[in-house]
């Protein structure tokens, strides 16, 4: 996963730069930087996973939905466009893998906690 997403940043910041773009940001918005740090600070692992596995689908869809706006745009920068167009598939694919795994923690806490 890690892999992945490095080449993923490394093809992005080649086509801001290809389309001479500022490069985008190191760190992740205020937003994503607080839902983290809640996290973080969660009790126990059980809360962490739920919450990791969580926080993992919305990152997904947030991609995704970010990612069709420019692949739709037929006023998005070429590079931008194409850059969005072969990461999509990619990024369907790592978000069912993240609903996998949410499910799964879900279905281990309940057997752990049955109501």
């Amino acid at each position: 996963m890690i892999g992945t997403h490095k080449a993923a940043g490394e093809k992005l910041k080649a086509a801001a730069s290809a389309a001479a773009l500022a490069p985008p940001p190191e760190a992740l918005d205020d937003f994503h930087m607080r839902r983290i740090n809640d996290l973080v600070e969660t009790d126990g692992d059980e809360d962490f996973d739920s919450g990791y596995a969580a926080l993992q689908v919305d990152a997904h869809n947030d991609a995704i939905k970010l990612f069709e706006d420019y692949s739709k745009d037929s006023a998005a920068i070429s590079q931008v466009k194409m850059f969005a167009d072969e990461t999509l598939p990619a990024l369907a694919s790592h978000k069912m893998e993240a609903e996998k795994v949410r499910d799964s923690v879900k279905a281990a806490n309940d057997k752990k906690n049955p109501s």
